[in-house]
C-alpha cells in the first residue's frame, strides 16, 4: 500500500479509514512519478509513492491528466495546470471560471477536452475554452470519453449522449 500516509490517525480498521482524507484520483507521469488528488489537495511522489509531498493547492480534485508536458488538474474551482512536473500550479485562462468542479478530462490530438457544468474543448492547452453543449438537455456533466471520430459524455443523471468531433 503506498497511500498508508494519508490519515493515519483515522484509521477504523487496517486499510479502512473513516470518511476522512480520501484519494479522488491519479494519474502517473512518467515511471516514478505519481500525482494524485484527494479531498484536500493535490500530492506528488517521484518515487511511486513511497513518500509523498503537498504542492500548495488545497482544493478538491476530482480528475488528472497527464497531457504532453502538462498536467491538468480539475476540481472545485476549474482546472489548474503545471508545467513543472507538479511544483507549480496555475488556473486555466479563460472559459472555465464558474464554481462546478471539473469532473472529467478527455485528450484527441491537440484537443482538450472537459467535463463540467457542460463540455468545454481548448485547442492551445487550456489557455482559453469553448463550450460544446448543443443538444445536452442537462448541462451537469460526470464523465467523458473520445475515440478518433466521437466524444462521448455522461451526464449528472447517468445518460450517455454523443456528437461526432
Amino acid at each position: 500500500m503506498v497511500n498508508a500516509w494519508i490519515d493515519p490517525h483515522r484509521t477504523i480498521a487496517p486499510g479502512i479509514f473513516s470518511d476522512g482524507t480520501k484519494v479522488l484520483n491519479l494519474s502517473a507521469a512518467g515511471e516514478t512519478h505519481l500525482i494524485i488528488g484527494r479531498d484536500d489537495g493535490i500530492f506528488v511522489s517521484t518515487n511511486r509513492g513511497q513518500t509523498w509531498r503537498p504542492t500548495g493547492v488545497n482544493r478538491q480534485i476530482y480528475s488528472l491528466s497527464v497531457i504532453g508536458s502538462a498536467i491538468f488538474a480539475g476540481g472545485a474551482g476549474g482546472v489548474l495546470i503545471s508545467k513543472d512536473n507538479g511544483r507549480s500550479w496555475a488556473p486555466s485562462a479563460v472559459g472555465l471560471n464558474n464554481p462546478y468542479p471539473v469532473e472529467a478530462f478527455a485528450v484527441k490530438g491537440d484537443r482538450i477536452y472537459v467535463a463540467q457544468q457542460g463540455v468545454y474543448v481548448s485547442s492551445d492547452g487550456g489557455r482559453s475554452w469553448t463550450p460544446i453543449n448543443d443538444g445536452l438537455p442537462d448541462l451537469r456533466m460526470t464523465g467523458l470519453a473520445v475515440n478518433d471520430t466521437h466524444i462521448f459524455v455522461i451526464t449528472y443523471h447517468g445518460w450517455l449522449f454523443t456528437r461526432r468531433l
